[in-house]
């Protein structure tokens, strides 16, 4: 019978295999916290598993939708819905009440892991000096306008904002990506383009304000514990540690050294063969012993961006035409390319057909033209990625620049060299259960198929937005459904009829209270749309 070690607890052995990890311990004494009675409707149960993952039962459809919400990592499991098929070491994460009212509350990106980034610290050179002169208002916008061009120049290269202090940012590179030379490329990138894009800056606070600034970087690449912390009203997901004070202390030793830009000796090692530097500095660094190799970065070589996968590269090139505005519209092209899948005969989907003058000429597809023309400098700059692919991934960005999950596509689709037959689209008239019978047979579940809905947050119909706010991904779509009749009468039938089928109701209801929920679940069904008829 397995054994299973309660950490800080005490050893117990699992005579029954249909007990869970919480019916165990309780058994066995153990003041184990269930706030809900160990229905999975909190993660007060919790336990992090030390060894021994393999030997339990895989997360069931209630504990995965929890952990959706909650960010859990693979290693933490509710006790209430894991049985153990072996031994186990884990330890209980919620001890006390307080412990209790955090579990209850928080909503997070991760609970805990350490990882390895490179982190980013910067600041303005002599601020305090040149805020004394300006009206407070004056100074707020200023930083908001700063900031937005630094976070422009972050988000670009696939990093993290993880906090403003006073006039200052850190950012996080390489936590969705475990190679580290990409997220020291990265992060060198973003901080080359910052100190670029001063000039058109320091244009605009000269005309309007009369000074100019100058930012200084530091980069420092290490491992870090990265999580969601403070009260849980007000928590932030960030990085701590060791690695995160030399990053800062990177920044600090600018001002001594008369440059504006250095890295440490560690990503020194990992960009070197990629970038040309200037100044080669050894310094102190506050709260450090010994002397450190720091260097200057000018820019990079001919040629660096070439290190990047082509997906990252299409993905950033797609940042550039795809805003908020436009996003809507990309998004449309992914559905409208992807639903003529055909499960009978497995045919169509995701193929990049949309682009034949026979799809585009239907009046369901009326305007996807111009997503199309914007999409064709960005083929014939990599034309090694197909149709299919790029118009996967300009729905991603899509969604990604109104402020949604990123969502990781693969690549690989082939494209179709004819259009696909007519009527396999649906039409907007369509009505709901035929519609939900044809998707249901595409492999969508429920709750992905009422997810995948939810791009309405985004977009208009009939010349009228859904939502109030049409260019921000959210949860606004399923707040508006749930509201009077007509509040939501200028939607699409299928979006109403939502309401009156009892199993999309619940759906509908859970998204509608809760944000991260819908946007993990969307970003689910969204891999799954791109990839109907591709065979990936």
């Amino acid at each position: 019978m397995p054994s299973i070690n309660f950490q800080n607890d005490r050893l117990v052995e699992a005579t029954d295999p249909n007990c869970t990890l919480l019916q165990v311990s309780l058994a066995a004494g153990i003041p184990h916290v269930h706030a809900c009675g160990g229905n999975a409707r909190c993660s007060t149960c919790r336990v992090m598993v030390h060894e021994g993952l393999e030997n339990l039962s895989p997360r069931n459809p209630a504990e995965l939708k929890l952990a959706l919400r909650k960010g859990l990592e693979s290693n933490i499991r509710l006790a209430c819905q894991t049985k153990a098929r072996g031994d186990a070491h884990v330890r209980r994460l919620v001890i006390d009440d307080s412990d209790a009212d955090s579990a209850i509350a928080a909503r997070t990106r991760s609970t805990g892991k350490e990882v390895r980034v490179a982190i980013l610290f910067s600041d303005i050179k002599d601020f305090t000096p040149l805020s004394e002169k300006q009206l407070p208002h004056d100074i707020i916008h200023i930083l908001n306008r700063y900031f937005r061009l630094l976070g422009e120049m972050v988000l670009k290269h696939d990093g993290y904002i993880d906090k403003y202090i006073g006039d200052g940012m850190m950012a996080l590179f390489g936590l969705d990506d475990p190679d580290p030379t990409f997220a020291c490329l990265d992060a060198v990138s973003a901080a080359l383009e910052i100190q670029a894009g001063h000039a058109a800056m320091n244009d605009y606070l000269h005309k309007y304000f009369g000074i100019s600034i100058e930012t200084r970087v530091g980069i420092h690449f290490g491992e870090a514990v990265v999580g969601q912390m403070g009260h849980p009203l007000k928590q932030q997901f960030t990085a701590i540690g060791d690695s995160v004070n030399a990053a800062s202390r990177v920044e600090s030793a600018c001002k001594a050294a008369g440059v504006h830009f250095l890295i440490s000796d560690t990503v020194y090692q990992l960009v070197k063969t990629r970038v040309r530097t200037g100044k080669e500095v050894s310094a102190q660094l506050k709260g450090k012993q010994g002397d450190y190799r720091l260097y200057e970065v000018l820019e990079l070589l001919n040629g660096a961006a070439s290190v990047w996968p082509m997906a990252k590269r299409v993905r950033r090139r797609l940042r550039t035409i795809i805003s908020r505005q436009t996003g809507p519209l990309f998004l449309r092209l992914v559905y409208h390319d992807a639903v003529t899948y055909d499960p009978a005969t497995q045919t169509g989907g995701m193929n990049g057909s949309i682009r034949f003058p026979q799809e585009l000429s239907l009046p369901a597809n009326n305007g996807l033209d111009r997503a199309i023309e914007a999409l064709t400098p960005v083929k014939a700059e990599f034309p090694e990625i197909s149709w299919a692919d790029l118009i996967a991934l300009s729905g991603a960005v899509a969604v990604l620049q109104a402020g949604g999950p990123d969502i990781g596509i693969p690549v690989g689709r082939k494209d179709s060299d004819s259009p696909d037959p007519e009527g396999r689209l649906p039409s907007p008239d369509e009505p709901w259960d035929p519609l939900r019978e044809r998707l249901m047979a595409m492999g969508f579940t429920m709750s992905e198929l009422v997810a995948i809905c939810g791009a309405h947050t985004m977009g208009r119909t009939n010349g009228r937005p859904f939502t109030d706010d049409p260019f921000r991904f959210s949860n606004a779509y399923y707040r508006l459904l749930m509201r009077d009749e007509e509040a939501r009468a200028h939607m699409l039938q299928t979006d109403r009829a939502m309401v009156f089928d009892g199993e999309c109701r619940a759906f509908v209801e859970a998204f509608a209270m809760d944000e991260a929920l819908f946007a993990a679940e969307f970003a689910i069904a969204y891999r799954k749309l791109t990839l109907l008829g591709t065979g990936l």
